[in-house]
């Protein structure tokens, strides 16, 4: 059953969120335990606490439940990395993730981070749309035979003006 979004609401994330991100990421990604090895996103707890601790990220909630994250942890350079955007399943192909993607780029225009990359499993062929629309292009792929899949890395320049707010572009 649909989650019910007209209460949807983004914010940024706080350190106390990490086990509702861990358990929305953990929901989100399913679907490919026993597929691919990328047990960071079974088991995400640690890490989600630390990425949020270091850099932080945007969460995506409705009338109080937890239904998407993003986290971001920026970079020496200028730069900063977006890692383990996760939406709750009742809530997909709803715009929720474009829109925590759209909010993660707002904050970071607002400290100055001028590129953002990000890595996805290029076999799930769904998320080179997803971040095409979003204005991301791909930089190259890695094989990682131990783990079985190829990681497909993104980047996308941010305009230093502005970024759209997540009710300004479809998603």
């Amino acid at each position: 059953m649909a989650q019910d979004l007209t209460l949807l609401r983004y914010r940024p994330a706080v350190p106390s969120d990490a086990e509702e991100v861990a358990s929305v990421t953990r929901a989100a990604n399913a679907e490919y335990r026993g597929r691919y090895d990328v047990s960071a996103l079974f088991d995400p707890s640690a890490q989600d606490l630390a990425d949020l601790r270091r850099g932080g990220g945007q969460v995506a909630e409705t009338a109080g439940v937890l239904v998407g994250a993003v986290r971001y942890v920026r970079g020496a350079d200028g730069s900063a990395s977006l890692r383990r955007l996760a939406v709750a399943p009742a809530c997909r192909r709803r715009g929720v993730g474009g829109g925590l993607v759209r909010e993660a780029e707002r904050m970071l225009i607002e400290v100055r981070v001028g590129r953002v990359t990000l890595a996805t499993v290029a076999e799930v062929r769904d998320l080179d749309a997803f971040y095409q629309d979003l204005g991301y292009r791909p930089t190259g792929t890695e094989w990682v035979a131990r783990r079985g899949f190829t990681p497909r890395y993104w980047t996308k320049d941010l305009e230093p003006t502005r970024a759209p707010s997540p009710s300004e572009v479809p998603g």
